[in-house]
């Protein structure tokens, strides 16, 4: 994906937390994806990206398909920023450091820019 633009929008629905799951039956869904899209259920909006990652991908697959070709550019002498923008609780530390049990973008990066080089 970096050698084909200079930027990318890319979007990752997080998954449910606990608290969302318990009420997941009496919770009305408003918003959908399809092809690279993320679309209210009414029809009324609908948002297209350059990919739209579903809440039941996982961090390793962001991960491999956002950050590493930006990586490798980089090792080769290419500018190249992966960062994450959204609202509050909407997962963007999740996704960048992950867990104790899932790493997420940065340590994933950090670890296979010193196995790279």
């Amino acid at each position: 994906m970096a050698e084909e633009a200079a930027v990318a929008v890319c979007v990752r629905l997080r998954p449910l937390n606990s608290r969302e799951e318990a009420l997941r039956e009496d919770t009305q869904v408003y918003w959908k994806t399809d092809n690279n899209a993320i679309y209210q259920v009414d029809g009324s909006k609908s948002f297209n990206f350059d990919r739209v990652f579903d809440s039941d991908e996982s961090t390793k697959n962001v991960y491999e398909e956002i950050a590493v070709p930006i990586i490798d550019s980089a090792i080769q002498g290419y500018n190249g920023t992966v960062f994450a923008y959204g609202q509050t609780a909407s997962g963007k530390t999740y996704t960048m450091m992950g867990s104790k049990d899932y790493l997420g973008v940065i340590p994933r990066a950090i670890h296979d820019i010193f196995q790279k080089n």
